[in-house]
């Protein structure tokens, strides 16, 4: 009778929430979701992840951008952390040396740390640019006010006032 009773507990905690798998979002109201709607980590992912959880590599990428841009926000919030707390430590030293290169070794620390988090977000959006749009956008001056397809350096076009490499069509199949 034990055994009886929970395996009958144990069947309906399984059957429970199977209703609940088929409900019908309609969370995302444009053909992007809102931060308002999704959150920040899913922040820009299409309606139909959004809704209905049919995700596209391109939602995946979307989600994983989001997320390293907001690990970079608490580095760098870490980081001007690192900076006060290495300048309070060189500010009360009174002359002595040891508190001094400890607040010093703080500030090397922390610019280490700053230097890493710039050149991560540097990564970031050079990985982004080419995941999703196949080039790396480079401002350049020759550009402003030419016409798209103009030439505009060693190999490069104007495409939208941006110096880019020239886009190639796929062979006709």
């Amino acid at each position: 009778m034990r055994r009886f009773s929970a395996i009958l507990v144990l069947v309906s905690l399984t059957a429970l929430p199977l209703p609940a798998f088929a409900y019908v979002s309609q969370i995302c109201g444009g053909a992007y979701c809102d931060v308002s709607e999704v959150g920040r980590f899913m922040q820009g992912i299409t309606r139909q992840c959004g809704n209905q959880g049919d995700c596209t590599l391109a939602d995946i990428l979307q989600v994983f951008v989001n997320t390293a841009y907001f690990v970079l926000g608490l580095i760098g919030s870490v980081v001007l952390l690192m900076y006060l707390i290495g300048g309070f430590y060189w500010l009360t030293s009174a002359g002595i040396s040891a508190r001094v290169s400890k607040g010093k070794e703080f500030l090397k620390i922390s610019t280490i740390g700053l230097f890493i988090v710039l050149f991560s977000y540097i990564g970031i959006e050079f990985l982004l640019r080419m995941l999703t749009e196949g080039r790396v956008n480079v401002p350049s001056e020759s550009c402003i006010g030419k016409v798209d397809g103009s030439p505009c350096g060693s190999g490069l076009t104007c495409q939208g006032q941006i110096c880019t490499l020239p886009q190639i069509a796929p062979p006709a199949p």
